[in-house]
């Protein structure tokens, strides 16, 4: 009979929107507004404080609220999708770590930026590219690098959005 003799403090691999490790987090209980999945960046929606919202190309850095996390409640559909219906209450993490989906032609890497992609096919996930106005920046990093199925782990800091780029050294 086989016996555990350890025990880590993270699982051996993630899925979209699972908690990353037993790190220090704030999760908070909202309501969508729209049809989701796990693992995605979402916005303050119509009612800061209580529902939440797809990332649209007019998103402001202060409104991002978090990433949606798979709390094991839904069941995968007839097409083999998981996702949240309108109207439903999720998880959302504001700060801590997670497996968040990643813009499929990203290359990530430990220590990357995190920004938000708010516009397109790929609304709500994450990159680690800045290069078009369709993203905007969020307070954390990647903590490591993406894997074969779109996700890689992120940290989320309890910190508040930048508004402004940050002056550099001997300006």
């Amino acid at each position: 009979m086989a016996v555990q003799t350890s025990y880590g403090f993270s699982p051996s691999r993630g899925v979209a929107g699972g908690l990353y490790d037993m790190s220090p987090r704030a999760v908070n209980s909202r309501t969508t507004e729209a049809e989701i999945v796990f693992g995605i960046g979402v916005m303050q929606g119509s009612a800061p404080g209580s529902n939440v919202a797809l990332p649209a190309a007019a998103s402001a850095a202060a409104a991002f609220e978090g990433i949606v996390l798979n709390g094991g409640t839904q069941e995968m559909n007839m097409e083999g999708a998981v996702t949240v219906g309108k109207g439903k209450t999720v998880s959302v993490l504001s700060y801590g770590r997670a497996w968040v989906r990643v813009e499929p032609e990203s290359e990530i890497k430990y220590g990357d930026d995190l920004y938000l992609i708010t516009d397109g096919d790929h609304a709500g996930r994450f990159t680690n590219s800045s290069s078009t106005s369709t993203k905007i920046a969020v307070p954390g990093k990647f903590i490591g690098a993406n894997t074969t199925t779109g996700i890689a782990p992120a940290e989320l800091f309890n910190a508040p959005a930048l508004t402004t780029t940050p002056a550099t050294s001997g300006d």
